[in-house]
C-alpha cells in the first residue's frame, strides 16, 4: 500500500498486523460467501420414486454441487402409501412438508389446488428471499410453465428433476438444465430395476429433448 511508504504513517500502522491478517480473513469469507443460494421445490405427486429409493441422497448431493441448500419444499398427498412412506425420510432431511389431501372423487381439482400451492409458494420465494438465485423444481407438469416464466423474468436459474416418461416438453423449453430424476439416484446394486438412471445428469436442453421423445 503506498501510504506506509510514509514513515509517519508507518510506525502508525507498524503494529497493527491483527488488523491485516483480519481483512485478510475477512476476504476469505467474502469469498465463501459467494456460492449459489438453492431452493429445492417438490411435486412429490409428479415425482414420486420408490419408498427404498436413494434418489433423496443422490438429489441433495446434486444440489449441494450447485450451492448451498437454503430452502426444500415438498407438497402432497402425505396420507398416500407411498408418498407416506417418503414423507419421514425427506423431513428428517430438512424439507418443508405441505400436506394438500387428494379424495379419490376430486382428484384432478385437488391436484390442481397442489400445483397452485405450490406455485404460490415459489411466488413469495421470489420477493421475500431474492438471494436464492437457482430454483430446482421436481415435475414435469405443464401447470408451472407460467411459474418458470416468472423465475426467467426474475433471472433465475432454473433446473427441472421430471419424470421422462411423463414431463412436458412445452415446460421444459424454459428451464437452463433438467435431467430425468433416476438419473440423480447413486448407484447401488440394491436399487429397483425400474428407476435405473436413463438420461445423463445435469443434460441441457439440446442433450435431453431426444430422450424425452
Amino acid at each position: 500500500m503506498v501510504f506506509l511508504n510514509n514513515p509517519i504513517l508507518s510506525s502508525r500502522f507498524r503494529n497493527r498486523r491483527p488488523f491485516f491478517n483480519f481483512q485478510l480473513s475477512l476476504g476469505k469469507i467474502i469469498l465463501r460467501t459467494t456460492k449459489k443460494n438453492v431452493a429445492i421445490l417438490w411435486d412429490i405427486e409428479n415425482v414420486t420414486p420408490s419408498k427404498d429409493s436413494l434418489f433423496v441422497d443422490g438429489l441433495l448431493d446434486y444440489a449441494k454441487q450447485i450451492g448451498n441448500i437454503s430452502s426444500a419444499l415438498a407438497i402432497g398427498n402425505w396420507t398416500a402409501t407411498l408418498t407416506n412412506n417418503l414423507a419421514v425420510n425427506i423431513s428428517e432431511k430438512g424439507f418443508e412438508l405441505i400436506h394438500m389431501p387428494q379424495p379419490d372423487e376430486k382428484t384432478k381439482r385437488k391436484k390442481n389446488s397442489a400445483d397452485f400451492a405450490l406455485i404460490a409458494k415459489t411466488m413469495e420465494m421470489i420477493f421475500q428471499y431474492p438471494h436464492l438465485q437457482t430454483y430446482i423444481l421436481l415435475t414435469g407438469d405443464i401447470d408451472f410453465r407460467p411459474l418458470l416464466q416468472t423465475l426467467k423474468r426474475h433471472g433465475k436459474r432454473i433446473i427441472v428433476i421430471c419424470d421422462s416418461n411423463t414431463a412436458s416438453e412445452d415446460l421444459l423449453e424454459f428451464a437452463d438444465e433438467y435431467a430425468d430424476y433416476r438419473a440423480l439416484i447413486p448407484d447401488d446394486t440394491s436399487t429397483d430395476a425400474s428407476e435405473q438412471p436413463e438420461t445423463t445428469k445435469g443434460l441441457k436442453k439440446e442433450e435431453a429433448f431426444p430422450l424425452l421423445t
